[in-house]
């Protein structure tokens, strides 16, 4: 049975499709945002010059006449620094995937309505309003903007969808808390 909705303004009003690649997309975009933040960066150097050393390790075996050691050793390297570039890629996907196969919302459209109280998301099964003074950041991506409601969780409005982009944007500036605007990610 459908769930009756709230009636939509259409001033600021956006209703979208679910889209595999634009949600693999956004993940991948806040996951590399969490990965720049300063104590990421330092465990990203710690894990590199570990692996530097590794490999080092390995070439000295070699060196010494060891054989199968420093060849175990080097694709354990490799594998691991593959693993640690490829993460953002590889939650993404993992993410979306499960998003899929577990979110009966992704097979409906998806409503997003912007007013001076809040964002108000919409879908199938569930209805939430994220009010501007409980926004923690407003970031815009050439592909996105997010709404970050904690440090690391936002919801996402894909830009294609938006035909009134600079209103939008004046609003949600106005919209925003004292002190607030949105950022800007290239």
């Amino acid at each position: 049975m459908e769930t009756p909705r709230t009636p939509v303004s259409a001033r600021h009003a956006y209703t979208y499709d679910w889209n595999a690649a634009e949600h693999r997309r956004a993940v991948r975009w806040t996951t590399w945002a969490r990965m720049r933040r300063p104590l990421f960066r330092v465990l990203r150097v710690v894990l590199y010059v570990f692996l530097a050393l590794v490999a080092l390790v390995a070439i000295g075996m070699a060196l010494d006449g060891y054989t199968r050691e420093p060849i175990e050793l080097g694709v354990l390297a490799l594998l691991v620094g593959a693993l640690v570039l490829w993460f953002p890629w590889l939650t993404a996907a993992l993410i979306t995937w499960r998003t899929g196969r577990t979110d009966p919302n992704v097979h409906h459209p998806m409503h997003q309505r912007f007013d001076a109280v809040g964002l108000h998301v919409s879908c199938r099964t569930a209805e939430t309003m994220l009010r501007w003074d409980g926004m923690q950041r407003v970031v815009e991506t050439p592909r996105f903007l997010f709404f970050y409601y904690s440090s690391q969780l936002a919801y996402y409005l894909p830009k294609r969808v938006v035909d009134d982009l600079p209103e939008l944007r004046a609003s949600i500036a106005e919209w925003l808390p004292e002190g607030m605007s949105i950022l800007s990610a290239k």
